[in-house]
This record gives structure tokens, C-alpha cells and sequence, in this order.
């Protein structure tokens, strides 16, 4: 009727073979839609049934460490009460100093700051920003209790640490910002083609970035974990407020129930506390998780975290006296540090119901 010749195709799925007249082809009909929008305009398209398309749906791709990520926080924040906290990546000198912390023989990433030079320095830990956040809170209050005797704050925070390692060879693991093509020997035929498709500028800028050392920083997830408890009304006496053992103790058997907890939701089966320091791989490079020297790990109130087949997940403890006594708050604390990266090295233990 409107001049198409149409046949229908063989096979198992029925189909229209259409052929545009002379006088649409080079106008309107230039596409397959262009045939249903005919077919719809005289049959009409009230005489359409409508039905929503069939698109194929599925939850959208997470890597591990984004998937736990989210665990976390519904276990700390929901299952166990804690606020998470989002703190600065660098450390604040003024307060490091004022309360003497230093992570013994492990070396800090300096940086060119211009903005704050009181922040030069990118943390290696999660700890000492952590206590100086616990530290305002209990002195001035959490928003909802007021600043008084017996209040707690508990905190946790996720995020990076900055951990500093010798200048290595660029490879195509690391963060270079070059293809792999780039990281083929000379030799072979498709580093030639790639190369080959390069302007001049473009291949020299790359031949000078590999022939520059890489000095990037590790930078491994952590979870830090710190509880804190005034032990006075007033602001002042932090000097003279020791916290009595059993206060201590219950603080920091209330962070290894935390530990506990969120290495056992995670389905990387118990954790061990070894009450001292195991064996760190890494510590001689600076790798470990925290040196055993640490000035904020009490002498003996401090537990390591110990995971399936030996795997070091970090270290929990009390504050050491000589850093509480600083504090501008009568207070005890008690933390916890783990390695995330580690954690989810350790195999999937799958919960098994009681009998």
C-alpha cells in the first residue's frame, strides 16, 4: 500500500526483508526505526500494545575492598554503636608534639604543604588523629551528653595511610599512568605498532617517565578503632587522673569485642591477641602495620591482632600514661588499628549453624 516490497525471510526466527521505494529512500527511511515509526503511523499506534523493554538488570560490580567497606560500617555503626569519623591525611604537628607521639623508628612522608605548615607530614597511622578527635569530643562534649564525668565517645574512621618505600623501577603494576603497551620490552612487534601510532612529543614524555625511578608511597587501607572515658568533671587535672585498672581493662575488652566482631562479620574466621609483639614482616623496610615502639602503646596493655595462619591484622591497647597525662582532659582511651588489605588476604571462613 505505501509502495514497500516486503518478503519474509526463512529460518527459525521469523523476519522482514523490506525494500524502501525510490521516493523515500533518500528521504525519510534511512533506518530500521524509520520502518516502525510507518508501520505505527498507519496501523496506529493506539492499536499498540505497550510493554515495557526487557533490559537485562544485575547490582553493579564492587571491588573487594569497596564491599567490605560497606560491611564495616553497618557492623561499627549499626551493630556497635560507633560514630565514624572522616579526618584529615595529614598529621597535625602541634598536637603530635604536645602530646609527645612519634611511631618509634618508622619514617612519615614529608610533603610540600603551602597551605598548612603545621600538616606536613602524611600520616602513617590512624591512631594519633584519632585521639586528638576523642580528645576534643570528651572535652567539650559529643553534641548530645555534656562534657562531664563518666562520659564516652567512641569513634572509628576508614581510610589511607601514607607509608614511604625507596625509589623502585616504574613497572606496569604500579601507578605510572601508562598503558602496559608501554612496559613491553623494544623488542616486541606490538610495543613497535603502539609506539608507532605516538607523536614525537608523546614518545619522548614516555621514554622519560620510564626511565624515572617510581618513590610512590604505599598507601594500605586501615581501620582505626579508639573508645575514650572522662574521668573527671573538670578540664584541668589530666596530670593527676589515673584511670584505675579496671576502667583500663573494660575499655579495652570493649575494643577487642569490636575486633572480634568485625573480623568475624567480615567471614575471615577469629582472631587471636598475642599480648606481645609477633614477628612484623615488613618492619625493617617500614611496611609494618605499627612498630612496637610506638610512644602511645602502653607497655602492657597492648594486644596484637593475630589472624588465620599467623597473618599480623595490627594492634590494640590502652594510651601509655606518658601521652594520657598530656591530654588536655582527664580521660583513658583505649584503640585499635587494623590492616584492611591484610585482612581480606586471609581466606573466606564460611559460618557454619550451631547443632
Amino acid at each position: 500500500q505505501l509502495g514497500f516490497l516486503v518478503a519474509v525471510g526463512a529460518g527459525d526466527v521469523q523476519s522482514l526483508h523490506v525494500q524502501v521505494p525510490s521516493w523515500r529512500a533518500t528521504k525519510d527511511i534511512r533506518q530500521p526505526e524509520d520502518l516502525v515509526e510507518e508501520l505505527g503511523r498507519h496501523y496506529g499506534y493506539g492499536n499498540i500494545r505497550s510493554q515495557a523493554p526487557l533490559i537485562p538488570s544485575r547490582p553493579p560490580y564492587l571491588p573487594p575492598d569497596k564491599r567490605l567497606a560497606s560491611h564495616l560500617r553497618q557492623v561499627l555503626s549499626l551493630g556497635q554503636g560507633l560514630t565514624e569519623v572522616q579526618l584529615y591525611a595529614f598529621d597535625h604537628e602541634s598536637s603530635r608534639k604536645r602530646l609527645g607521639l612519634d611511631e618509634g623508628s618508622l619514617p612519615r612522608l614529608e610533603v610540600k604543604n603551602e597551605i598548612a605548615a603545621d600538616h606536613k607530614y602524611l600520616r602513617r597511622s590512624l591512631i594519633p588523629n584519632l585521639l586528638a578527635c576523642i580528645e576534643g569530643n570528651l572535652l567539650r562534649g559529643d553534641g548530645v551528653t555534656p562534657a562531664a564525668k563518666g562520659l564516652v565517645v567512641a569513634h572509628y574512621e576508614l581510610g589511607r595511610v601514607f607509608l614511604p618505600v625507596a625509589a623502585h623501577a616504574v613497572g606496569p603494576d604500579d601507578d605510572s599512568g601508562l598503558p602496559p603497551l608501554a612496559h613491553l620490552p623494544e623488542s616486541d612487534p606490538r610495543r613497535a605498532a603502539w609506539f608507532a601510532l605516538l607523536g614525537a612529543e608523546v614518545r619522548e614524555a614516555i621514554a622519560q617517565r620510564l626511565a624515572q625511578p617510581l618513590c610512590l608511597p604505599r598507601q594500605p587501607r586501615r581501620l582505626g578503632i579508639a573508645i575514650g572515658e572522662r574521668l573527671g568533671g573538670g578540664a584541668q587535672g589530666s596530670k593527676w587522673s589515673m584511670p584505675d585498672k579496671a576502667l583500663s581493662e573494660r575499655l579495652l575488652a570493649e575494643v577487642l569485642d569490636v575486633v572480634t566482631a568485625v573480623v568475624r562479620d567480615a567471614r575471615r574466621g577469629e582472631v587471636q591477641f598475642a599480648p606481645q609483639a609477633p614477628e612484623l614482616p615488613g618492619t625493617a623496610d617500614g611496611l609494618a602495620v605499627v612498630d612496637p615502639a610506638a610512644s602511645w602503646l602502653h607497655p602492657v596493655r597492648q594486644r596484637w591482632l593475630v589472624g588465620a595462619g599467623g597473618a599480623v591484622l595490627g594492634v590494640a591497647g590502652t594510651l601509655h600514661a606518658n601521652v594520657r597525662r598530656h591530654l588536655d582532659v582527664p580521660a583513658e582511651i583505649a584503640f585499635a588499628e587494623l590492616d584492611l588489605d591484610v585482612l581480606l588476604t586471609l581466606p573466606v571462613v564460611e559460618p557454619r549453624a550451631a547443632r
